[in-house]
């Protein structure tokens, strides 16, 4: 739904990813057990359905319940558990995730798609960054690589200048940071 695929899906949302950082568990024991497997993700999709467009993050867990079976591919799985960093993880635990009631996950996606009201514009383009985990009150983003640098000067013209003789040697296209002040 989430795709676009179901008609419902492509009024709803619109531009739907996800990241899998990691895939862990899964190993055979020698009585056969085959230990659960997780998988650490990213989802994140544009809420097309409203004026604003809000792009609605999730990062989290999913832990995948399996058990060995005598047919092709051998292995079946059994349950699927889908835990939110934002909303799952028990505090005071070192990261333990619980269950919660439904409307818990519902007031935090309410959250990320109401409006924001007046925002001021970005004084630059931000950098693009990879979403690694959206928590209670956090972020963990992974940046590219980038140059930046920051001098002191007395007036506007000789800033940039030397930021520009500085930068001449860069490639042009990749990121970089440039900060004015703009107190003189």
């Amino acid at each position: 739904m989430l795709a676009g695929r179901t008609f419902l899906g492509s009024i709803l949302f619109n531009d739907a990813g996800i990241n899998l950082h990691s895939v862990t568990g899964g190993e055979v024991s020698s009585s056969d057990k085959i230990d659960d497997i997780i998988t650490r993700w990213t989802l994140s999709f544009q809420f097309q359905a409203i004026p604003w467009k809000p792009t609605a993050r999730f990062s989290g867990i999913s832990v995948y319940k399996v058990k060995p079976t005598s047919v092709a591919p051998y292995v079946q799985i059994t349950a699927q558990l889908d835990y939110w960093d934002s909303i799952n993880i028990t505090p005071e635990t070192g990261g333990d995730y619980a269950k919660v009631d439904t409307t818990v996950a519902i007031k935090d996606f309410l959250n990320q798609v109401k409006p924001n009201g007046f925002e001021a514009a970005s004084a630059a383009p931000e950098l693009p960054y990879e979403l690694l985990r959206r928590g209670n009150g956090y972020e963990v983003r992974r940046y590219p690589p980038y140059a930046s640098i920051k001098l002191p000067y007395l007036r506007r013209d000789e800033g940039f200048g030397s930021l520009g003789s500085f930068t001449r040697g860069m490639n042009p296209l990749s990121p970089a940071i440039m900060e004015v002040k703009n107190d003189d």
